[in-house]
């Protein structure tokens, strides 16, 4: 972790107890992402792929035109 925090970690709106980015972003993967320094952007885009995936198949009985 670096010497200055890259995180703020205050009170963020309703949400008292969870860290703004973890709030913003849906849970806190994309702050461990970018805090693990052995992570790499290929790490990234398959943990995306995976939540893409299953929107695709959420959203799918949704679509009108295929």
């Amino acid at each position: 972790m670096p010497e200055n925090p890259l995180w703020r970690d205050f009170p963020y709106e309703y949400e008292p107890h969870r860290r703004p980015i973890d709030v913003i972003h849906g849970g806190p993967s994309l702050r461990e992402w970018v805090d693990d320094p052995h992570a790499t952007i290929p790490d990234w885009e398959r943990a995306l792929q995976v939540d893409e995936g299953e929107w695709r198949q959420e959203r799918e009985p949704f679509l009108i035109y295929g």
